[in-house]
């Protein structure tokens, strides 16, 4: 059975060969006592065990932990990317059984080999029998619309994957990633962070990530029982995310001028003013473009 799991920092995306699983947040936080018995049961079934301590992760996690998602470089590596991972496998588990698996994982465009090899042996401590392929995330995009457009994979085609932590970027050439191609820029991270602070003087306390995230949306402020109109502030914050992709797609274009297509991908295209941008594609799938590039990878092992 081939299997895309997607560890992404808003949430893990799974593709299984008769779908896509739910999508659930990328938190997870060491799990509490919870003394009410129906709660203390669904908390139970987002509950895994990781070096011998208990953690909560998804809805669970966000619920009773209060847990941000994570920002730091070192995510793969750490204690909660493990648990994401035991909770994504749980999931597959529950629902193809005991059945073979081919996993597809992807790792941001510009990781090194020592992320690779940690998100391996991530992987190989649930699953010691897998069969397993560790790709760049832009690589599991043009895999996903190459399903939809065979052709890509004869062309000169730029990625860029626009999450919330880094927007990924590589150039294929006629279906191969071209050295030195890519690399990583900031996401929409660096809209929240601006958001921030520009409007903090205005509050009392600090909102929490996805607040911002949803505020850059929408243009209101959600915070301690109030809205808050911060259209003007999120406009600019957008502007900052809108830069990145512009210098990631003017990179791209002095690296390889002879380009044909441009695809993008990840959630926080949304948050972009799409007619500034040259000519592209929207991959497919929507948040389950890179699981589904990693399904249909790891089907080649």
């Amino acid at each position: 059975m081939t299997v895309g799991i997607d560890i992404g920092r808003s949430g893990v995306k799974i593709s299984i060969p008769a779908g896509r699983l739910p999508v659930f947040p990328a938190l997870a936080c060491p799990a509490r006592v919870i003394e009410e018995p129906g709660e203390a049961l669904l908390a139970a079934r987002q509950t895994v065990e990781h070096e011998g301590q208990r953690w909560f992760w998804g809805e669970t996690a966000a619920i009773h932990g209060g847990v941000n998602p994570a920002h730091d470089p070192d995510f793969e590596g750490s204690a909660p990317y493990a648990v994401l991972m035991a909770a994504a496998v749980q999931q597959v588990l529950r629902d193809l059984g005991d059945a073979p698996l081919q996993l597809g994982l992807g790792v941001p465009a510009e990781a090194g080999q020592g992320v690779r090899r940690a998100v391996e042996r991530c992987a190989v401590r649930l699953l010691p029998k897998v069969k397993m392929r560790v790709v760049a995330q832009p690589a599991a995009v043009l895999a996903a619309a190459a399903a939809h457009d065979p052709q890509l994979l004869q062309q000169t085609v730029a990625l860029v994957d626009v999450g919330r932590y880094s927007t990924d970027v590589a150039v294929s050439v006629q279906g191969r990633p071209v050295a030195g191609s890519l690399f990583s820029l900031p996401g929409v991270r660096i809209a929240v962070d601006d958001l921030l602070v520009r409007v903090k003087g205005q509050l009392v306390g600090t909102p929490s990530f996805e607040q911002l995230e949803q505020a850059l949306q929408t243009g209101v402020l959600r915070h301690r029982l109030s809205e808050q109109s911060v259209d003007s502030p999120a406009y600019h914050a957008r502007l900052r995310l809108q830069a990145v992709v512009e210098e990631a797609i003017r990179r791209v274009q002095l690296l390889r001028p002879d380009v044909q297509v441009l695809i993008l991908a990840g959630g926080g295209v949304e948050l972009l003013d799409r007619k500034r941008l040259p000519p592209h594609r929207i991959a497919p799938g929507g948040r389950y473009a890179v699981a589904d590039g990693l399904a249909r990878l790891a089907a080649a092992l």
